[in-house]
Parts: structure tokens; C-alpha cells; sequence
């Protein structure tokens, strides 16, 4: 069994006796979300994405079913993971309960799907595995959203955009002093644009999990792009902080980490056009493991040189003064 089998069928049956009793059962499990059309998720793991596919939307990702009789060890009818290979399709290709789900779904997460026989394929089944009136139960994650998408509403975003040097200040100083600070600072192309790319979406992403490591991300615009004189203009908050040595010197586009000892801050050293951005922001935010005395005086050099977020607390820890931090 393979993709097509996903289609829907055009003929339509409630769910059989045994699926009826598995949805009456489930809907109740700790977790499980039922929605007014009769399909029933769980979230297994929050994705980082903050937009929804389009029902036009392809949409790469990993998956498997079964039957409700087959949950949740037994056999899968299908199965990409299996296969060891993800496939793309849209929501409005597949059977209408992946058809709604998938467009409340974000890049990164991963449900788990129980979905009536009229949401699936009804009365002709599919296969010799799915018999008419069968209830599904699919594990299934969005690995990437390649298309159109419209923003998800989950809430506030994981970052604070701060605008004036007071804002930077109440952040800087709300920010719990046990997690990580980040800072990420951008330009635009236009007065009004939204802050928008490759790097940017990267930052916004890693700020999620910055923020779940109960850490804080800042966003700082730091210029804006002038059509008359053909060169970014600072904003407010770069004006500020050049008019006050309390304040480091800010350059775009970059991401920046504070350390949590010295409150300094150090830029993060990126690829840029790599495809692992997120990762790599992650990972400098990343707090340190202590280094063994044996080898905590090189190991601390080595990373004042690297510059990978640590650079001041390294440098101070081989002996060697630290640089001016530049933000």
C-alpha cells in the first residue's frame, strides 16, 4: 500500500461498531482534542513553525496508519517511515480528515489522528486492509511547508520586539537572570515592510525554544532601507545606543547571545545561507557544560575565538582579557 491510497472515496459511511466505541473511549484520554466535524488529535510535538498551510499547499511529510483495531502496536497499512522516505502532497488531496487537520498544523509538529469512517474512506474501504465504515488512526508530521501558508494563531510570539533603548532596558531587565538571553537584529527593505528572509524566520524559530528553555529572544530593527539616498537609515533604537557608551554598537543582520554570568554580549557566528540557520542559533544559545580544570583553560580559548556566544566567560577563564563586546 502506498501514497494513493490517501485519496478519498466518494462514498460515504459512518464508522462501524467497533469505531463508534474506539472514538467514545478516546475522545475522553488525556490529550485528545475532538473537533466539531468528529476527528479527534493529539499533539504529540509542537512544531516551531507559526503559519498554516494552504488546502492548495504541498506540504512534505512523514506518516503511518493503521486501523483502530490495529492501535496502537499492530499492523500499519501504510507507512513513509517505513519506506525511509518522506512524501509531499497538499490537504486537499487526502481524505477529509488530513485535509482539515493539516491546515491546523505548523511546520515541525507531529499528531497523532483518530479519524471516523466518513472522514476517511467511508463505505468502499481501501485495500485489503480498510474495510468499510473502518475508523483511522494516523501518526503523522509536517516536516516543511513549500507554498503558500496563512499566519497561525497560537498565541503571542516567542520574542519581544524592542524599539527604544527603554525597551531594550525593561527587557534586558525583566529577563529571568537564569535563562539564556538572545538578541536578533535585522534590517528592512521598506518603512512598510515586515521583517521578513531566511535568517529571520530562522531566528524566529529558534526563539521558541529558546523560550521553552526558559529562556528570552529580543528583535531589534536596526535600519531601515531609504529609496531616496539608497542606504539604511537607523531607527530610533540604534540612534540611542550610539548616543550612550552604556550601550554596545549594533550591527545587522546578526544574532547575539548575553552570557549569564558577565551579562556581556558576543555575536553568534552563522552561516547565513546554510539550511540548518535555526540549529545553529540553537546551538549558540545553547548553555555550556562546565569544562574539566584539565582542560577548561584551552577549551575556553578556543571558544573566545570561535565567537560562539561564550566568548567573554572563555576568555576570562584562559586568562586573556576579554574584547569590547559588540552587539
Amino acid at each position: 500500500m502506498h501514497f494513493i491510497l490517501l485519496f478519498a472515496s466518494t462514498a460515504v459511511l459512518g464508522s462501524n461498531e467497533f469505531g463508534l466505541k474506539f472514538l467514545e473511549e478516546n475522545k475522553v484520554r488525556e490529550g485528545v482534542i475532538t473537533l466539531d466535524s468528529g476527528l479527534q488529535y493529539k499533539v504529540l510535538r509542537e512544531g516551531d513553525g507559526d503559519e498554516h498551510p494552504l488546502a492548495s499547499t504541498s506540504c512534505s511529510c512523514h506518516y503511518e496508519g493503521r486501523t483502530a483495531q490495529s492501535f496502537p502496536e499492530g499492523k500499519t497499512f501504510d507507512s513513509s517511515y517505513a519506506r525511509g522516505d518522506p512524501t509531499s502532497f497538499a490537504p486537499n488531496q487526502v481524505i477529509k480528515g488530513w485535509t482539515e487537520a493539516m491546515q491546523l498544523m505548523v511546520q515541525g509538529d507531529k499528531w497523532e489522528m483518530y479519524i471516523p469512517s466518513e472522514l476517511g474512506y467511508g463505505e468502499g474501504g481501501s485495500g485489503a486492509d480498510i474495510k468499510g465504515g473502518d475508523v483511522l488512526v494516523f501518526t503523522m508530521e509536517i516536516l516543511e511547508i513549500n507554498g503558500p501558508t496563512t499566519p497561525a494563531n497560537r498565541g503571542p510570539p516567542a520574542y519581544t520586539e524592542l524599539a527604544t533603548a527603554a525597551d531594550y532596558d525593561a527587557w534586558n531587565g525583566a529577563a529571568a537572570a537564569s535563562g539564556q538571553k538572545v538578541v536578533g537584529v535585522f534590517r528592512k527593505l521598506n518603512s512598510k515592510a515586515e521583517l521578513s528572509g531566511k535568517f529571520f524566520n530562522a531566528f524566529k524559530a529558534a526563539s521558541k525554544v529558546v523560550a521553552k528553555a526558559g529562556g528570552a529572544a529580543g528583535i531589534i530593527t536596526h535600519s531601515v532601507f531609504d529609496g531616496k539616498s539608497g542606504k539604511y537609515q537607523p531607527e530610533a533604537i540604534i540612534e540611542e545606543f550610539a548616543a550612550s557608551d552604556k550601550y554596545p554598537t549594533l550591527k545587522a543582520p546578526n544574532v547575539y547571545v548575553q552570557s549569564t554570568k558577565t551579562g556581556k554580549w558576543k555575536k553568534c557566528k552563522t552561516n547565513k545561507s546554510a539550511d540548518d540557520l535555526k540549529d545553529q542559533i540553537i546551538n549558540c544559545s545553547a548553555k555550556k557544560k562546565k569544562k574539566s580544570k584539565k582542560t577548561k583553560g584551552a577549551a575556553a580559548a578556543a571558544e573566545a575565538t570561535e565567537g560562539n556566544g561564550v566568548g567573554e566567560e572563555a576568555a576570562a577563564a584562559a586568562g586573556e582579557p576579554a574584547t569590547k563586546d559588540e552587539l
